[in-house]
């Protein structure tokens, strides 16, 4: 195996890091990165059917992220190998891996591998843990592990995978419809008195460094005033996780709920 590319939309590193971790495994002699967290004018490319791909993207409520599909639009293959890879918070991944592996189906790549990881939820904070600290060195060993097995298999044949035999996992059923009560009431009460959640900052804490508005994948936040978000928020929480000095919080009342119903610790699913 000649190249590798490996493609991801990563806010807080989650997903940038599992991609990572299967290229080793995948042991090309070239690794190439493209990473579309932050917007910039990428020329279409064509990869080749001796390359293989590797895209890894966040989960946001049951789907792919569609800002990250938006950015990976460039993408197209040639019959090229490729890894379809989710990173979900711990709640359910709901249809995104299928999502994903049509996306690319379509741009002409064949899926020979998936995989869902779980990855630090967006909302998780040290009060309100939400698979904290994951991926974790267990988790990327994993990971590689995955792309050692995908070397492997490419190396005898090429096959495409059906992406439907990725099975979520079973997991606590009275959390699930906790949740699922919490998000009925939720929509009842936006529908009556829509509230619009952003990051907000303790402007006591923050030095306008600028780091929230660098981080931020969709320009929500401008250096000149560091302490205000704009309504383009899409809550990847990168400028919460990113600042210095915790001048930034994100007060979803998801948090709690998440926390709450979500504390068994779920595996990794993978096929090929």
């Amino acid at each position: 195996m000649q190249e590798t590319i490996i493609a991801y939309f990563s806010p807080t590193g989650t997903s940038r890091k599992v991609a990572q971790a299967i290229a080793r495994g995948l042991k090309a002699a070239k690794v190439i990165e493209t990473d579309v967290t932050h917007p910039y004018a990428a020329p279409a490319a064509q990869l080749r059917a001796d390359q293989v791909l590797v895209v890894a993207v966040p989960v946001y409520g049951g789907a792919c992220a569609p800002i990250a599909l938006q950015r990976l639009d460039m993408l197209y293959g040639n019959d090229t190998p490729a890894v379809a890879v989710v990173v979900y918070g711990n709640r359910d991944f709901g249809n995104a891996a299928n999502e994903l592996s049509d996306f690319l189906t379509q741009r002409g790549f064949c899926i020979v591998g998936a995989a869902a990881f779980v990855g630090e939820h967006s909302y998780s904070t040290p009060d309100l843990p939400i698979a904290e600290g994951r991926p974790h060195a267990d988790d990327l060993q994993e990971a590689e592990r995955f792309g050692m097995a995908l070397h492997d298999k490419m190396s005898h044949n090429v096959t495409a995978i059906d992406t439907e035999k990725l099975k979520r996992p079973s997991g606590n059923l009275l959390g699930k419809l906790r949740f699922m009560a919490f998000v009925l009431r939720y929509r009842s009460a936006q529908k009556k008195h829509p509230v619009k959640v952003l990051p907000i900052t303790d402007k006591a804490r923050c030095t306008a460094c600028g780091l929230c508005a660098k981080v931020c994948p969709v320009a929500a936040i401008s250096t000149e005033c560091p302490t205000e978000t704009a309504g383009s928020c899409i809550k990847c929480a990168a400028c919460v996780k990113a600042c210095p000095q915790r001048a930034r919080t994100l007060p979803t009342p998801f948090a709690p709920v998440l926390a709450k119903n979500f504390k068994k610790q779920k595996p990794n699913i993978i096929i090929y």
